[in-house]
């Protein structure tokens, strides 16, 4: 979670120091270990260092090589595979595994220039400044859970991995991004169907697995990496070797994200963190990591909640009850206190819920491993929609062996025409994706028609991700669509940086689970419960899925907070949204925690831009 902030002057006027001193000033809760600014021929750097790993502890960024000076937030994965690469490179010969990840992307760059992309693993985000060809080249991870913001303004171009930074150089009169917001109220949190805009018009970002040349004021960008397609599916002869394998992949994931001589956990009695839990205390256990875990799980006495419970039953069957526990998650009142969040509109009911456990958490260590894209190994389609890809003999198997395992016949929701198109082999016209809410009706006319908001709502729900010609378009979508990179910024005042980890946001992981057969394995997470058989209890291998959001339905209902309907509209608001329009969803006017997420977005956002209005980084005034 280390912080960087640059400028470019392509014109070569010296660095305004004060300033590259003030951007990197903004980033110092990010990093608290170590604070280095370097500028040279008009271009400038500051970074902000936290440390997460031995090979960090005397890491000094930015950082320089053969006239090539890098800044970078990164966690390079299968690190030995690619220092044995890199030594194969005279111009890298000297790659060694004691060296920073910072150092290894910058001889990567070195070795392979812009194509050095293609032989990066991990979470990063880096910007390199090449002074002997007086170009800057930047990019971000595969899956986007760390960012990179810029800005050009004249001349110079502003960059860093977090956007307030560039705030302050650009200076509070801001327009806002009319579609980026309005993504926002459409599709919530992350949904954005462009993901290089932010909520600020001057400010952009690199979308995920996208990289960044600029030289001379021309700015470039593409993406270097596509999700996984295989023509084949992975042919294994026995079920063992497809959870052979899946162990050997995803112990790798989980071993490449445990550097820190500690290591905090999370575990909620579900299948994925469970999972994780399981493969990480049998590497423990076999001297093959050399860490001090905790582990740690969040609890409501609120609510009948029985993520204690079943947490408690993994803890007892992998004998770490010493390094289990509890945090109580009672108390927490919505969006009070408000925490800011600049760099995207979020949309966290308790947002001091997360950060107050993150805080607890980060105490043990700086490094936290969550398993939130676990949810990748589920499909929501019924069986019957993968007898397109499937061999009917291969689809009887499968089908079979779904049964016996869990001990009933899974639903097929197979009718007629569904079973020519599959038989006959042609794409079947299957129903289009149905979502529990219609096109909010509190949209201000003329900003729907001007950016025609009711085809892009259809777009997004009806075409956007909805290629049925792919057998694992479903995992494409839920990698692709939404933004993960949470938990990268907050204003709390007592915010505590942690190293967000997830060994299912593993490029090898999800290239593994693209290349097998659809069933069994996508249904009801049948890999994970299959390879954890004999390793959890089955109480947790066979346990139905946890629905989410009780809490924030119960809150929502509670006669105390009637306030989050009595909002008072900000100027600015006004040019999206017919205050008088939005229903009501407190109380007596609850109808599904869906409905209400949608129409309490337009409150967030009031909340938003009030916070940023009064911090002046945004002009009332908006055009």
């Amino acid at each position: 979670m280390s912080g960087y902030a640059g400028l470019v002057n392509f014109d070569s006027a010296p660095v305004n120091l004060p300033l590259l001193d003030a951007m990197t000033d903004r980033l110092v809760y990010r990093g608290p270990d170590r604070r280095a600014v370097w500028s040279a021929d008009g271009v400038g750097m500051g970074h902000t260092l936290l440390i997460t790993a031995p090979e960090s502890v005397g890491e000094r960024q930015p950082m320089t090589l053969d006239d090539c000076t890098i800044v970078a937030d990164a966690r390079v994965d299968d690190r030995a595979a690619l220092v044995a690469r890199l030594r194969a490179n005279e111009r890298s010969a000297a790659a060694s595994l004691t060296e920073p990840d910072a150092a290894l992307i910058l001889r990567a760059y070195l070795a392979f220039g812009e194509r050095c992309t293609d032989h990066l693993l991990g979470d990063f985000t880096f910007a390199i400044w090449d002074a002997r060809q007086r170009r800057l080249f930047a990019a971000r991870d595969h899956i986007g859970k760390r960012q990179f913001y810029y800005a050009q303004r004249g001349d110079t171009l502003f960059f860093g991995n977090e956007i307030r930074p560039l705030r302050l150089a650009l200076g509070p009169a801001a327009a806002l991004n009319d579609l980026h917001v309005v993504d926002y109220l459409m599709f919530g949190q992350g949904f954005w169907l462009d993901k290089t805009t932010t909520p600020y018009a001057d400010i952009r970002r690199l979308a995920p697995a996208e990289q960044l040349s600029a030289h001379g004021g021309r700015i470039e960008t593409r993406r270097y990496w596509q999700f996984p397609v295989f023509e084949r599916s992975l042919r294994y002869r026995s079920e063992q070797e497809y959870l052979d394998h899946f162990l050997n992949v995803f112990g790798a994931a989980v071993k490449d994200r445990i550097r820190a001589p500690k290591i905090s956990v999370t575990l909620s009695g579900g299948m994925d963190s469970s999972t994780t839990n399981s493969v990480l205390f049998d590497l423990l256990n076999k001297g093959e990591i050399n860490a001090e875990p905790k582990v740690y799980t969040i609890v409501t006495t609120e609510l009948p909640d029985q993520e204690g419970r079943f947490a408690s039953l993994v803890v007892d069957a992998l004998k770490i009850r010493q390094r289990h526990q509890i945090i109580p998650s009672d108390g927490y009142e919505l969006e009070k206190p408000y925490v800011d969040l600049p760099a995207i509109l979020r949309m966290e009911m308790q947002a001091m819920r997360g950060i107050d456990a993150r805080r607890v958490m980060s105490q043990h260590s700086s490094q936290i491993i969550f398993s939130f894209m676990g949810e990748v190994l589920s499909g929501s389609h019924p069986i019957s929609w993968y007898l397109r890809f499937m061999n009917p003999l291969d689809f009887a198997r499968a089908y079979r062996r779904i049964w016996q395992v869990y001990h009933k016949r899974p639903p097929l929701r197979l009718g007629v025409k569904a079973r020519l198109a599959a038989i006959l082999r042609r794409r079947s016209r299957a129903p289009r994706v149905r979502v529990d809410y219609t096109f909010p009706g509190w949209f201000q006319p003329d900003i729907a028609r001007a950016l025609d908001l009711r085809e892009r709502w259809r777009y997004r729900w009806y075409e956007a991700y909805e290629d049925e010609s792919k057998q694992h378009n479903e995992m494409e979508q839920f990698v692709l669509a939404y933004e993960w990179n949470s938990y990268d910024e907050s204003d709390a005042v007592d915010f505590a940086p942690g190293d967000i980890v997830d060994p299912f946001a593993d490029v090898r992981v999800l290239s593994f689970f693209a290349s097998l057969p659809p069933l069994p394995w996508f249904y009801g997470k049948f890999m994970t419960r299959r390879a954890m058989i004999g390793r959890l209890p089955p109480e947790i291998v066979y346990r139905s899925k946890r629905p989410f959001g009780d809490a924030d339905s119960h809150l929502i209902r509670k006669p105390e907070n009637a306030w989050i309907d009595a909002w008072q509209p900000h100027p600015l608001i006004e040019r999206y949204v017919l205050r008088d329009l939005v229903p009501r969803v407190s109380g007596e006017h609850y109808q599904s925690l869906a409905a209400s997420m949608v129409n309490l977005r337009p409150m967030h956002l009031n909340l938003w831009l009030d916070y940023e209005t009064r911090a002046n980084r945004l002009a009332v005034r908006d055009r």
